[in-house]
């Protein structure tokens, strides 16, 4: 019965936040089923689709937006977005030109980077394993911020020529940068700003009943893993 209670006040919570929050006019709801690149394009931006290969042999989706649609020859520099947990890249441009942070800092002038770390979104591939082995999913925080934070601060600061950067992190975004600079402090140097948002730098075993319920819950559908462009889709479809 508790669990039961805590899952129907989140989905309330979610509901009413959502309903608070929504999308600009131009936005559309059916944005959310596709790819970042189809999304940027649609709205007049231009944008790119990178792949990075990470120490470990985790491939990385890298998108990125180089300037706004009034910013072309002119740029303050890469920025990177770096989602959360629950969410893929496209998360920082779904609500439309005016409320979508990637297009902001676009039309601001910025570099607009937005990876996508191991195992979310279109970073689904591995240089000798299947998503489907359970093997794949063998990692946490720590390697995030270690190995992937570094193949991607490497590919931008290579690509754009910069000495350095601006990090804008949600959620657990924010904790893969703290892993990063705590292990590699020599990139320090090499972050010019960093904007932490709802950020997380410490964490404990969950004790909710939802939360144990929710780590168990793949036993039952028989996979490793889920999908959190589809459930970033349920969500959205949902409410």
């Amino acid at each position: 019965m508790y669990t039961l209670v805590v899952l129907l006040a989140l989905g309330v919570a979610s509901a009413t936040y959502i309903n608070e929050h929504r999308p600009d006019e131009g936005a559309e709801w059916s944005d959310v089923n596709h790819f970042f690149f189809g999304i940027a394009t649609k709205y007049g931006y231009p944008a790119e689709h990178r792949n990075v290969t990470t120490e470990d042999g985790y491939i990385l989706a890298l998108h990125r937006i180089p300037y706004g649609r009034m910013c072309r020859g002119k740029s303050k520099g890469p920025v990177i977005l770096m989602h959360g947990i629950a969410l893929p890249g496209l998360s920082w441009i779904m609500s439309g030109t005016k409320k979508s942070l990637g297009f902001i800092l676009a039309d601001s002038c910025y570099d607009v980077w937005v990876p996508e770390t191991r195992g979310v979104g279109q970073s689904d591939r591995h240089t000798h394993l299947h998503p489907d082995d359970p093997k794949y999913w063998d990692f946490s925080f720590h390697e995030k911020g270690l190995y992937d934070l570094k193949a991607i601060f490497d590919y931008i600061l290579d690509e754009t020529k910069a000495s350095h950067l601006n990090y804008v992190g949600y959620d657990v975004g924010t904790t893969y940068l703290l892993v990063f600079l705590s292990l590699r402090p020599e990139y320090n140097k090499r972050v010019n700003g960093a904007y932490l948002l709802a950020p997380e730098a410490f964490q404990a075993p969950p004790k909710l009943p939802a939360f144990i319920f929710g780590s168990l819950s793949d036993l039952f559908l028989e996979k490793p893993h889920f999908d959190v462009v589809n459930l970033t889709r349920v969500i959205y479809h949902v409410f």
